[in-house]
């Protein structure tokens, strides 16, 4: 896939008004952070 397809599908989700009225189930962010915590450091850089 390349760059440019990733970003045009990137692109239709900031599209989509409807996404600015969800709202997160409690727990989401603590499990994106715990799923995330392995790759801290190539976060970091990144």
């Amino acid at each position: 896939m390349s760059q440019m397809a990733v970003w045009m599908s990137f692109r239709s989700f900031t599209a989509d008004s409807s996404v600015k009225n969800q709202k997160l189930k409690p727990g989401t962010v603590k499990r994106i952070f715990g799923f995330a915590l392995p790759y801290k450091s190539f976060l970091i850089f990144f």
